[in-house]
């Protein structure tokens, strides 16, 4: 049973500051995950956690903190990469500071060989359940694949941000009694540094999560990491790499459409690969990032940069020369790794060609 209260308007109190219906709740798992942390259970720590109103009644940050939390977290496994042989899954319940707890042991406990990324795996599960819109009375979803993880929190973005401000480390907080918990606890420092750290945890992949936002949830995808020297068969849109017996090993997400935004095209272009959800969202660059890119790539004020792979034929078309792969790096302000993987994607659809080998390794225009 969720709380009495309606949904959150634009501009009101924030919805763990308000009153909660219940006048019995418990703290057993808290007072303990607080004890380990050698925080005390008194009087200024039950203040500090925002733990009643000033009416003297439980808080709705009272709530998500209790034993007696409505709230839910499914993990659901499946065969495979496709949603059409589900598992039964896994109901945690419980405080959010247990899901969270419960959610991030099973899933490392059942990840033999630590395939998945730990920092982007617990900052992805913290985001879930620190940002999203308790109004709703849904669960919180976890699902896991052989290639991939999609983890999905109810609520869009809080009002006012958009999907690159999330990239910046802009912190604003859906839920700030509840951020301030998950702080005092070290789950979180509250400074926006989630989704920059899941990024940095992919650093030496050469593949990137996903981040789908849509009116009313945001999903995170990570996908299993893969090498940046693994071959892989690719398309305009995803494309699945394969090992050495030819076995499919990841999905690997293409860098989507999208016109830009901000005002630094490195940034920018980092985003697009991020941003990986068109229709429902595209990562757009700004007048100014435009012109910069254009100046960059000595193109006239009429060309249309739409995606990287554009961005990028059209620096080898102004160039006409054979570009190595350090060059098309420092020219797209790329990362090492998603210069290699764009190129060895346009190579493998016949846009570029390749020459030589290894270091030697140069790239033109069929």
């Amino acid at each position: 049973m969720t709380p009495s209260l309606g949904r959150t308007a634009a501009g009101s109190e924030e919805f763990d500051h308000r009153p909660c219906s219940r006048d019995r709740l418990t703290f057993g798992y808290l007072r303990r995950r607080l004890a380990s942390t050698g925080t005390r259970w008194t009087a200024q720590t039950r203040r500090f956690l925002h733990l009643r109103t000033s009416d003297g009644g439980f808080s709705v940050t009272a709530l998500l903190l209790s034993d007696q939390c409505p709230y839910e977290t499914r993990l659901l496994d499946f065969q495979g990469d496709a949603k059409s042989s589900p598992m039964t899954p896994t109901v945690l319940r419980g405080s959010v500071v247990r899901q969270l707890d419960d959610c991030l042991s099973d899933l490392e406990d059942d990840d033999a060989g630590n395939r998945w990324p730990s920092q982007a795996l617990r900052e992805t599960l913290v985001n879930a359940l620190l940002h999203r819109d308790y109004s709703f009375s849904g669960p919180t979803l976890v699902n896991r694949f052989a290639t991939r993880m999609e983890v999905v929190s109810l609520g869009g973005l809080v009002t006012g941000l958009e999907t690159n401000d999330l990239l910046n480390g802009v912190c604003q907080p859906r839920n700030p009694w509840l951020a301030d918990a998950f702080e005092l606890l070290g789950m979180s420092e509250n400074a926006g540094l989630g989704v920059q750290r899941i990024m940095e945890a992919y650093e030496s992949s050469g593949v990137s999560p996903q981040l789908r936002v849509a009116p009313a949830s945001v999903a995170m995808v990570l996908p299993l990491p893969v090498r940046d020297d693994v071959a892989f068969s690719g398309s305009s849109q995803a494309a699945s790499s394969m090992d050495s017996d030819g076995r499919r090993t990841a999905l690997r997400y293409a860098f989507p459409l999208g016109k830009s935004i901000g005002s630094d095209s490195a940034s920018a272009l980092a985003g697009m690969r991020v941003i990986g959800c068109a229709p429902l969202l595209s990562v757009m660059l700004s007048p100014t990032t435009l012109n910069a890119l254009r100046n960059t790539l000595d193109a006239p004020d009429t060309t249309e940069v739409r995606t990287l792979e554009e961005i990028t034929l059209h620096l080898f078309a102004r160039k006409g020369v054979e570009l190595t792969r350090a060059e098309v790096q420092r020219r797209l302000g790329l990362s090492r790794n998603q210069a290699a993987h764009l190129l060895r994607m346009l190579t493998r659809q016949g846009r570029l060609s390749m020459h030589g080998r290894s270091r030697a390794t140069r790239y033109s225009l069929p």
